[in-house]
């Protein structure tokens, strides 16, 4: 009888032995299985962390880009501004020049009526 009980106590720790082992198999792999996606996730994180770099860089540049064109923006503004002023002084030369102009015709033309006048009394 006591062969019996120490036979059942062997056989149920040879079960438990076996269980205990399989469950050691399971979390070996489980740890395999962790471990790699670990690393699948280090390397995306690395990957990441380089685009991320890219984008900065080419955010500073863009800002860089965009700071010359303002400056470039606000000089051609001050050029235009000094055309308006040209185009507005060199109008109202015309203006003057125009109206000159006119007086001198106008002078032009009753000086003509005049010497007709003056020929005709001949």
């Amino acid at each position: 009888r006591k062969v019996d009980e120490l036979t059942l106590a062997r056989d149920a720790v040879a079960g438990e032995k076996r269980r205990l082992e399989e469950e050691v198999m399971r979390l070996k792999a489980d740890v395999d299985r962790l471990t790699a996606e670990g690393e699948k996730l280090a390397s995306n994180k690395v990957s990441l962390t380089e685009k991320v770099s890219t984008i900065s860089s080419e955010m500073t540049a863009l800002s860089h880009d965009n700071a010359t064109l303002s400056a470039e923006g606000a000089k051609v503004a001050g050029e235009r501004d000094k055309l308006t002023t040209a185009v507005a002084a060199l109008t109202a030369e015309r203006g003057v020049t125009v109206a000159r102009l006119t007086a001198e015709r106008d002078g032009l033309t009753d000086r003509n009526a005049t010497l007709a006048g003056e020929v005709a009394a001949l």
